[in-house]
């Protein structure tokens, strides 16, 4: 496996690795790689991923290909969230008494 990181901020930029053992359902010599970029200038995101591929299909045949996937048209959004607590010994009494579940 290789990676490349930026030196000022120490952050991945990419990832790229060779299946070197038997036993996985990818074969020996298929590739892995991910790239990542800064987006907005805030955030370290992936923005590619690939892999070149060998595999056996129904463990005989062959078949190998290429496949990758972009990532692209980051938007940033605000999310408010709440957690409640549930007192779980309330929860199950009001279960079994009746009001919430069988009786």
């Amino acid at each position: 496996m290789k990676a490349w990181v930026d030196q000022e901020d120490l952050l991945p930029r990419r990832i790229e690795g060779v299946i070197s053992y038997p036993g996985s359902m990818l074969r020996k010599g298929s590739k892995i790689t991910y790239e990542f970029a800064r987006v907005n200038g805030e955030v370290v995101l992936q923005t590619e991923g690939s892999l070149g591929f060998q595999v056996r299909f129904l463990g005989f045949l062959p078949v190998s290909g290429d496949a990758m996937q972009e990532f692209s048209n980051f938007r940033k959004f605000d999310v408010q969230t709440q957690i409640q607590y549930v007192d779980v010994a309330s929860y199950v009494e009001y279960l079994l008494d009746g009001e919430g579940g069988r009786q």
